[in-house]
């Protein structure tokens, strides 16, 4: 199996594992809040790690949250919006 291939499917993994985790998203500025199921918070924020969001400054994972830093307001509201809709 390619590389490439091998880092999509991780990459598809990782997306699945956010989806079934993340309970609720939220901003506030710049700064983008992922409530999950406990325990799963680390699997959340290595997904968001795995998309490479160029916008994503970087993210902390406790046990059932995540805060993920983002470049400015409107990237955390664009962010927010669009891990809302991941999770519908």
């Amino acid at each position: 199996m390619s590389t490439h291939r091998t880092r999509l499917n991780f990459a598809e993994k990782l997306r699945n594992i956010f989806r079934e985790c993340v309970l609720g998203v939220d901003y506030a500025q710049n700064l983008v809040v992922l409530k999950t199921m406990s325990g799963l918070a680390a699997a959340a924020a290595s997904a968001l790690d795995g998309m490479e969001n160029e916008e994503i400054v970087g993210c902390i994972a406790g046990d059932d949250t995540v805060i993920v830093v983002l470049r400015d307001t409107q990237s955390a509201a664009d962010f927010c919006q669009q891990m809302r809709e991941q999770l519908s």
